[in-house]
């Protein structure tokens, strides 16, 4: 039986299918977007926008498929790697690999990168387990805390915020590196106080977690975390909304950034303007797709930030469809 952070996680499946057609993965005639795991967001929402694509793309045309990853960092890396044609990643991770900063320090800025289209709203997301007597952030230090695997942006945003609290990860229990799903089963199995997550809501690792353990989510606020969102452009305050997870009927404060699919500047126009005819073409569609999806327009999905340096074939599909007002 597929539990039912899998079954969040997969609501949208991988479509390569065209319409009564087959898929042709294995022709060389392929292009790749990096997701993230299984139970997160950005694996649905990559597969969603492969789905639009290959359903909208000629016989003879590519097909689009998407692959699972660890996440931002590894994305980005492949991205620029050239193993993959597009990569999903927080807006935080791009910043950092256009400045050499974070886990890109000591690479050359990546100026190839460019910004396509944004996703949902992912939000740092701190979980408990019943009696950690963690009630805030305030409560973390001494307590034991897992921050994510290698190569996600999860964990270098959860850096970010403990660095704000003059902390780091062998302050809280010097727990190794962990995939979400060994996350969530150390959260329940008395392992770990405390975790992080970093994703749009609702989320199946999280919904797991509560069903599992009764894991409580908790604000994430204070001066410190008023002066990151202060000094970065990308991060904003957000909450996760209430209702959403059992025993949390109230909206919890939180902050956030936004998922942002990027490619090189050296991605081919006509496959750039396809892939964005696809999705905004059929917003409609997307939104039915996953929950977290459900607040999309073709307005919020056009990169507009300071952070996001647009292709310049988005910036002519924007600006022709009045997205967008040109130079």
């Amino acid at each position: 039986m597929i539990s039912r952070r899998r079954a969040l996680g997969l609501v949208a499946a991988p479509f390569l299918l065209r319409a009564g057609g087959t898929a042709r993965a294995d022709d060389g005639n392929t292009i790749t977007i990096a997701t993230g795991p299984y139970g997160g967001i950005y694996y649905p929402l990559g597969n969603s926008i492969c789905r639009l694509f290959n359903l909208a793309a000629t016989e003879s045309g590519p097909v689009c498929v998407a692959s699972d990853s660890k996440g931002s960092v590894e994305n980005i890396r492949a991205l620029r790697a050239g193993t993959v044609q597009f990569a999903l990643a927080q807006s935080d991770i791009v910043t950092h690999a256009l400045t050499g900063k974070g886990d890109f320090a000591g690479d050359a800025p990546a100026d190839d990168l460019r910004a396509l289209l944004l996703g949902h709203a992912e939000t740092f997301t701190l979980l408990t387990r019943p009696g950690s007597a963690i009630d805030d952030v305030t409560d973390l230090p001494w307590h034991r805390l897992a921050t994510g695997p290698m190569g996600s942006g999860q964990k270098v945003t959860a850096a970010i915020m403990l660095n704000a609290f003059g902390r780091q990860d062998a302050d809280f229990g010097g727990l190794p590196a962990m995939t979400r799903d060994e996350e969530v089963a150390a959260l329940c199995d008395g392992k770990a106080d405390a975790v992080t997550l970093y994703f749009g809501h609702p989320n199946g690792y999280v919904q797991e977690a509560i069903e599992r353990c009764n894991a409580h989510i908790v604000p994430v606020t204070g001066r410190q975390i008023d002066e990151i969102v202060a000094a970065h452009a990308e991060y904003f305050s957000t909450t996760i909304p209430g209702g959403i997870y059992e025993n949390h009927p109230d909206p919890i404060p939180t902050f956030g950034s936004q998922s942002v699919l990027v490619t090189s500047i050296s991605a081919d126009d006509e496959m750039v303007n396809a892939l964005l005819a696809a999705v905004f073409d059929n917003v409609d569609i997307l939104k039915r797709l996953h929950p977290a999806f459900a607040g999309f327009t073709p307005e919020t999905m056009v990169p507009s930030e300071s952070w996001a340096r647009l292709h310049p074939a988005a910036q002519a599909f924007f600006t022709k469809r009045k997205l967008l007002i040109g130079p």
